[in-house]
C-alpha cells in the first residue's frame, strides 16, 4: 500500500508549504501552522497585507518577492534560526515547494559549546603561560647554570607548552565569539 504524498509530508517535523507560481499558498502541513502560528493555506505571499504581519511571514514573503534561495538563515528577529529551501515543483514546474527547518536549538548548542570552550581555555591559559614563562625564564640562564639532562626538559616543557596554545587557539578558531562573548572572554 502506498501513501499519499501529503499524508507523507504531515508527518514530518519539517515546515512545508506549496505555492502557486503566482504566490498562492495550496498547502501547509501541521509543522507549518505550528511554525507560522496559524495555517497559510489560501495566503497569497505575493499581495496580502496580513503576509507582513509577523517577521517570519515577512521574510518568507519576502523571499518568495525576490524568488527565495536555498539554505538562507532567516533573520534573528524572527525569535530563532530557521533554514529555508526553496524547491521546484515537479507537478507543475511553474510551483515552489518550501520547506523550513527551525535550526534554533542546533545553533544554541553550537554557541554553548563556544561558551565552555572560551572558559575552559581560559582557565587553561592562566596556568599554561606561567609554564611557558618559567620555562623561558630557565632557559634564559638568568637562574644559573644547568646540565644538559635539565636544558633538555625544560625544551620539552616549553616546546609543550607552545603546542598547547596553539592547540587552544586552534580549538577558539573552530567557534568564533561574538563581540558580546569576546568581551566577557577578555575580563
Amino acid at each position: 500500500m502506498t501513501e499519499r504524498p501529503d499524508n507523507l509530508v504531515e508527518r514530518i517535523d519539517a515546515a512545508v508549504l506549496l505555492i502557486s507560481a503566482e504566490g498562492q499558498v495550496r498547502f501547509t502541513n501541521a509543522a507549518a501552522s505550528r511554525l507560522f502560528g496559524r495555517d497559510l493555506t489560501g495566503a497569497d505571499l505575493a499581495r496580502d497585507p496580513f503576509i507582513d504581519d509577523t517577521p517570519l511571514t515577512s521574510s518568507v514573503a519576502h523571499a518568495f518577492r525576490r524568488r527565495g534561495a536555498r539554505g538562507e538563515v532567516l533573520p534573528e528577529e524572527t525569535g530563532g534560526a530557521i533554514r529555508y529551501h526553496w524547491l521546484t515543483s515537479s507537478d507543475d514546474g511553474d510551483g515552489k515547494m518550501l520547506v523550513l527547518f527551525d535550526v534554533t536549538e542546533a545553533l544554541g548548542t553550537s554557541s554553548a559549546l563556544g561558551r565552555v570552550l572560551s572558559q575552559v581555555s581560559h582557565d587553561l591559559r592562566g596556568p599554561l603561560t606561567s609554564v611557558a614563562g618559567a620555562a623561558e625564564l630557565l632557559l634564559s640562564g638568568r637562574t644559573g647554570a644547568m646540565t644538559d639532562a635539565h636544558r633538555r626538559m625544560v625544551v620539552i616543557i616549553d616546546d609543550g607548552a607552545k603546542r598547547m596554545n596553539e592547540i587552544i587557539a586552534k580549538a577558539r578558531s573552530q567557534f568564533p565569539l561574538d563581540a558580546e562573548q569576546a568581551g566577557e572572554d577578555a575580563s
